[in-house]
């Protein structure tokens, strides 16, 4: 039996998604590289390749590509960890600062414009709620696994 609350929750989330691939696409930017741009501009700290891989669950291949093509265009490069050379820190440059300023920054403005049609109550239920589904489904996805 199909859920009709289910369904529609799948539309939402895929037309959710839209708006990010196509603002990314009508800006010439893979939404890795927009996720990534995007990263670097809300993080208080530096991050890593690995860090990004985390935050945005796409894969290392993916990442390191993305990384590779961004650093190539001139927008991001790599400094070294003090502490761990192994770590590389990626930092936006000039040229990277400017098409944060002129692309990521104002969709970040528009995000928290479209959200301040909420309450700040409603905001903390809805981000409850997602999470709440997320970890509901996590837990319903693993018990399908262990039993396979």
């Amino acid at each position: 039996m199909k859920s009709s609350i289910i369904q529609t929750l799948h539309k939402s989330y895929k037309e959710l998604d839209s708006i990010y691939i196509d603002y990314a696409k009508n800006h010439n930017l893979s939404i890795s590289n927009f996720w990534i741009l995007y990263s670097i501009n809300q993080s208080t700290e530096p991050l890593t390749q690995a860090e990004m891989c985390n935050i945005w669950t796409f894969t290392q291949q993916t990442i390191n590509t993305s990384l590779k093509n961004l650093e190539k265009d001139g927008y991001i490069e790599f400094h070294l960890s003090p502490n761990n050379k192994k770590n590389k820190y990626i930092h936006l440059t000039q040229k990277g600062q400017s098409l944060s300023q002129e692309i990521i920054l104002p969709f970040i403005q528009a995000e928290e414009e479209a959200m301040k049609a909420f309450s700040e109550e409603q905001q903390n239920l809805y981000n409850r709620f997602i999470k709440q589904h997320f970890e509901q489904l996590s837990s319903a996805v693993s018990k399908i696994k262990k039993q396979e």
